[in-house]
């Protein structure tokens, strides 16, 4: 947990892995480090395991084998479409429930790759984990592991040690398992729809065992491409009223240019502000868009912390995530540095919302804080500080002596989405997916973003409840239209909040609108607005 390259990868991946959607993944529900170990925490099964199983009942049958391939090949399925491999698929990793089915566990911190980089790719990655599955319907099968796993080689064939393990079956298993990864299946889903075929199933049918038909390649292949979209669109491409992470940055869209120039920016001052209007997307821009283009230039580390009433104890939390040594921590001056020096890499410590110190913090607490930014940068630390600022708030930091200079020399403005940005960041997360969007409800979304530029959060939110509502690979202008559009979406959400509260709560709700939104002033969409 302590090894440098663990440690600038682990909340990224930690990240991405609890994003993970499946019935049959054991959900990750929390994750932190901090100095001499890693926490995962995830759901908690009491039904055994495979290994288990295995010892105490001996080899499976071809009908439940059939179901585990069937759960934990969707399961790996659907991580593999969010770039995510397990790369340790193994009986011990399968748990059962009470109702004996099967979840993929373990996945920790799984290895991550480029889903464009082909079965061939180095490190964990879709082939590495078709081999163990390989492996591992042998082995329940045969009823104990076949060889030696360190030593990768084809499982032997299974033909003449069990009558109901057919020629097809045993093929399916050694292509499954082939040494040279380029001659394994291209995906997961191959794999599945192959096993189906050699058992009975053909692809997208679900027969009795033992009256199966092989299926034309070309009926495949257009199989293997629905179950992998399928298993994509059940994870809303939409991120709702919260920033986008650094592990969505797959699904960050219409920023590309904006987050270059900003990524060039940083690689030439140690010290940068992002500035706009609330709703902005400027916490988005830096996270997904700043963070991994950093990231691909050079060796670095992240630090992310928000001010709050003790910025000073932020930081520290925020350094601990990443530190290797809790005594470094002691003097946050030094522990910059150090932090950076252990992991042989450059610090970057992210400030977001760095107008609450002055709206939340103590003066004496902000003041040694900003001291501590300033030193930071001018010394000969391996450190930059990157920070976001609410454009009503950016005359606070300019009239500081020592920060205003850092940020008078480089400032980076979030100005408004254009037209064809707000296009991007609408359409390309669902087309990802296979799933497509009605042309007049774009246009409408645009056309409503576009007047109010300080509204991403509620388009990102109308979004994610228009992708709840789709009829199969699309979204209608019949479903826009009873959402009700973006406005529509936020008085729905409101009207739902309002009406889960206790009397008392409704009633302070209403004094708040009261004073927001006098009777009788502003016409209904400004009232609705302030609601």
């Amino acid at each position: 947990a302590d090894r440098p390259e663990f440690v600038r990868r682990f909340e990224v991946e930690a990240r991405l892995v609890a994003r993970l959607e499946h019935p049959h993944i054991v959900p990750l529900y929390d994750y932190w480090r901090e100095p001499g170990g890693a926490y995962l925490v995830f759901r908690l099964l009491r039904g055994g395991s495979a290994a288990t199983s295995l010892i105490i009942d001996g080899p499976w049958s071809l009908e439940r084998v059939s179901r585990l391939v069937e759960e934990v090949g969707g399961a790996l399925v659907a991580a593999h479409q969010a770039g995510v491999a397990h790369g340790d698929v193994a009986a011990r990793n399968i748990l059962f429930d009470d109702d004996a089915n099967a979840y993929l566990a373990d996945f920790g911190i799984a290895g991550t790759f480029d889903c464009a980089a082909g079965p061939s790719a180095a490190g964990p990655g879709p082939a590495t984990d078709i081999y163990a599955v390989g492996m591992l319907l042998w082995e329940l099968l045969g009823g104990a592991p076949p060889l030696d796993l360190y030593r990768p080689m084809r499982a032997p064939s299974l033909v003449g040690l069990r009558d109901d393990v057919s020629e097809e079956l045993d093929a399916v298993i050694g292509r499954a398992t082939a040494t040279d990864p380029p001659r394994r299946f291209d995906s997961m889903a191959a794999l599945i729809l192959a096993w189906r075929s050699a058992v009975g199933r053909p692809a997208g049918v679900l027969t009795p065992l033992g009256c199966g038909q092989l299926t034309p390649e070309p009926i495949r292949q257009r199989a293997v491409k629905e179950m992998r979209l399928a298993a994509a669109a059940a994870v809303n491409p939409y991120k709702g009223l919260r920033a986008f992470e650094e592990s969505d940055a797959s699904e960050f869209f219409g920023r590309d240019e904006i987050a270059e120039r900003l990524a060039d920016l940083v690689g030439g001052h140690r010290f940068v502000a992002v500035v706009g209007p609330s709703g902005s997307g400027k916490s988005s821009l830096v996270r997904a868009g700043l963070l991994p283009r950093l990231r691909t230039r050079g060796r670095r580390v992240v630090a992310t912390m928000v001010p709050g009433e003790r910025p000073l104890a932020a930081l520290r939390d925020a350094l601990r995530e990443v530190a290797v040594l809790s005594s470094d921590l002691d003097d946050l001056t030094q522990a910059l540095g150090q932090v950076a020096e252990s992991n042989s890499a450059e610090l970057v410590v992210v400030v977001d919302q760095f107008e609450e110190c002055w709206s939340l913090a103590e003066v004496d607490e902000r003041e040694r804080f900003l001291a501590l930014l300033v030193r930071a940068t001018e010394s000969d630390v391996a450190v930059r500080v990157v920070v976001t600022i609410r454009a009503d708030l950016f005359d606070r930091p300019l009239q500081h002596p020592g920060i205003g200079a850092l940020v008078a020399a480089a400032d980076f403005a979030v100005a408004a989405m254009t037209a064809a940005q707000l296009r991007e960041a609408i359409v390309a997360p669902a087309a990802a997916v296979g799933v497509s969007i009605a042309e007049a409800a774009v246009a409408t979304m645009t056309a409503d973003v576009a007047a109010e530029p300080a509204a991403l959060p509620l388009l990102q939110f109308a979004l994610a409840e228009l992708y709840e509502r789709r009829d199969d690979d699309r979204i209608s202008d019949e479903v826009f239209a009873e959402l009700g559009g973006v406005p529509g979406a936020i008085g729905r959400r409101a009207d739902e909040l309002f009406e889960s509260l206790d009397i008392d709560a409704q009633r302070h709700a209403r004094l708040l609108f009261g004073r927001l939104v006098a009777p009788g002033e502003g016409s209904p969409d400004t009232r609705r607005r302030a609601r």
